[in-house]
């Protein structure tokens, strides 16, 4: 029998990731876009190599598929983030919000395959609609500045991590 996508372990890093984001983002929700940019690609590339990317690394896992894809949006959208730092806000705007709503769609994928493997399926799939939502509504008013843009995503990060850490 092949073994689940992620490890609980591997959820609740996730779990714990997304809320320290999510308490980081509200705390110190400053309007400096370097700083957003640094909280954001550093979130984004954590879950995308030892997250998602290990996860799919291991053997006779089933649906490494879906954690192969997510790993690449992830990664690709971290180092772009960090690769243009003083990126402009509109810039850093539309990236993040692709970001969310390819990887939202992807860990609603990956909630399909982990239904099998978790008690609290629902939970995950939630975290995927989240993020999906997360995507969309910042790509529906790209002009949002960046202090809306930080408590977006720390509203985000701390509801992401309750589903995540719910679904172990």
């Amino acid at each position: 029998m092949l073994s689940p996508v992620m490890s609980s372990r591997s959820l609740t890093g996730r779990g714990t990731a997304a809320l320290i984001l999510g308490i980081v983002a509200l705390v110190l929700s400053g309007p400096m876009l370097g700083g957003l940019a640094v909280l954001v690609g550093s979130y984004v590339l954590v879950n995308g190599i030892f997250f998602a990317l290990a996860s799919a690394l291991k053997k006779g896992v089933e649906g490494r598929g879906w954690l192969f894809l997510e790993a690449a949006v992830c990664i690709f959208a971290g180092i772009a983030i960090f690769m243009r730092p003083p990126f402009s806000v509109l810039g850093l705007t539309h990236l993040i919000g692709a970001w969310g709503v390819l990887t939202g769609a992807l860990q609603i994928g990956e909630a399909f395959v982990l239904r099998r493997h978790i008690e609290h399926e629902e939970a995950y799939l939630l975290s995927g609609v989240l993020t999906l939502f997360l995507g969309f509504a910042i790509l529906s008013e790209p002009s949002t500045g960046p202090r809306t843009i930080t408590a977006i995503l720390g509203i985000y990060g701390i509801m992401f991590g309750i589903f995540s850490l719910v679904s172990v």
